[in-house]
């Protein structure tokens, strides 16, 4: 297995976005900026997120960002198979294909929504586009499947996934109650499909 990485941002906000092959899966991890710490952060979450799923000794690729160069050492340490950086002039491919799409979807999110999405959330908006793209096949994989179903193990269900959109509005249950007249649910804003039935 190998991953490409690459950086995204709308409005100076965006996540990490890693493509795992050949499963074409694909995952982010929010950054927030190019800065050396957080990339770095970004980068080790998105390891062990692969790891966690049996996907080891992994390779990287990226291309030729600061924070990526100055983090060199310790990731060559972390990932057995090593990490592959492109040439200064040259970007990575299949990461900026995947980041244009995620890129496409958000804006097209962000333009139907009735309010301004918060910059503190935009990293949410694409974890919810990444899964979005995720339930559907691609020519990489055999007909009927899916990368969600490659990552997670199982088949996407269409009742779960499509619960609510991001930005929809729903009522929180409150974790505890009492036989008051207090409110017993919240308004709030939804993110993503919490993975039941119920949302």
């Amino acid at each position: 297995f190998f991953f490409s990485c690459d950086l995204v941002f709308i409005n100076g906000v965006g996540p990490l976005v890693s493509v795992a092959k050949p499963m074409q899966s694909i995952l982010t991890v929010p950054s927030m900026t190019k800065h050396v710490g957080p990339v770095k952060r970004a980068l080790l979450t998105t390891i062990e997120a692969f790891e966690q799923k049996g996907i080891k000794d992994n390779a990287l690729k990226f291309d030729r960002e600061p924070a990526v160069h100055a983090n060199r050492d310790y990731l060559e340490c972390a990932l057995p198979a090593g990490i592959n950086l492109t040439a200064a002039t040259e970007a990575e491919p299949i990461a900026e294909r995947s980041a244009c799409t995620l890129k496409n979807t958000v804006r097209s999110i962000m333009a139907d929504l009735p309010f301004t999405v918060p910059r503190k959330v935009i990293g949410e908006l694409f974890k919810y586009a990444a899964r979005r793209v995720n339930t559907f096949g691609t020519r990489c994989l055999p007909r009927g499947t899916t990368p969600l179903e490659i990552f997670t193990g199982r088949k996407a269900d269409m009742l779960v996934e499509t619960r609510f959109a991001f930005g929809d509005y729903g009522q929180a249950h409150f974790g505890k109650v009492d036989n008051s007249m207090g409110e017993r649910t919240t308004g709030c804003i939804a993110l993503r499909p919490a993975g039941n039935a119920e949302g």
